[in-house]
Formats: C-alpha cells, structure tokens, sequence
C-alpha cells in the first residue's frame, strides 16, 4: 500500500509542477501581447525567475513529458504565423526534414 501511496504522490507532485508551469507560459504569453518584448525573451526572463524561487531549483521532470506537453504548443503556435506561401515554395525539403529523409 505505500508503494501506490509514493506513486501517487509522486504523480500529484508532477501535476502540480506541470499547471504550475503551463500556468507561467500563459501569464508570460498574455504579458508579451501587452509589452513590447518579444516572447522568447520573455520566456528565457521567466525561467530566470523561476529557477531562483525556492522548491524549484531540484524539479525534475521526466522528457517525455517536457516533449509531449510544452513543444506542442510553442511549435503550433509559430507554425500557426508562418507565412504560408513561403511554406508552400518549401514544402519539398521541409517534408523530407520531417520525415527524416535526406
């Protein structure tokens, strides 16, 4: 039974970690609508900040986490302002890039 109990705690403890963080990213996003810095910048500010508040500095998350919730979005979001002619007189390498052929 203790087992589950640390696993349990283990996973909430990830969970609160996680909004925490998606909740940072969307203050950050609607600050850079409102200042003009760019997003990036602001991103890089934040995790500046972040990583001298005190429980932060020994998170660890696993990578397919990182990779399955946070890169998403941020590539959504740029793919969703590319212009799209330009993407469309590169669509040959882009897809050979994508599919991992040369």
């Amino acid at each position: 039974m203790a087992i589950w109990l640390d696993l349990a705690a283990y996973y909430m403890e990830t969970l609160e970690i996680i909004f925490g963080l998606l909740t940072v990213v969307a203050e950050l996003g609607a600050l850079s609508k409102r200042q003009p810095i760019p997003l990036p910048i602001l991103q890089v500010i934040g995790s500046l900040i972040l990583s001298f508040v005190p429980g932060f500095s020994n998170v660890r998350l696993d990578p397919n986490i990182f990779f399955a919730l946070f890169i998403p979005p941020l590539l959504f979001s740029e793919a969703w302002m590319i212009p799209k002619r330009e993407l469309v007189e590169v669509m040959r390498p882009v897809l050979l890039l994508a599919l991992g052929k040369r």
